[in-house]
């Protein structure tokens, strides 16, 4: 698992979805598309036995931080993650 750093909010999420995260921003900042698009994830936030839904608006100028998962996650499930959302993240418009 991966855990994201955004906006002072930690979000623990799968590896296929932290992936395809930073895969599909640095396509929007590489073919100079706009940003502030809203996110859905799978997640823990802070507590490794609740597993929550949010949404995240990731917008230009703020760091997304990308990191191994704390060890307080260790030997827990990662969030299974929506097909739908992981085919929008990795589908490249042009």
């Amino acid at each position: 698992m991966k855990r994201i750093d955004y906006y002072g909010r930690s979000f623990t999420v799968s590896d296929a979805y932290a992936e395809a995260l930073v895969a599909h921003v640095n396509h929007l900042v590489e073919t100079g598309q706009p940003q502030g698009q809203f996110f859905p994830m799978r997640c823990y936030t802070t507590d490794p036995s609740t597993l929550v839904e949010v949404t995240a608006q990731f917008v230009a100028g703020v760091p997304l931080l990308v990191y191994p998962a704390d060890a307080a996650f260790d030997g827990i499930a990662e969030p299974a993650d929506d097909p739908e959302t992981i085919a929008r993240l990795t589908a490249f418009p042009a």
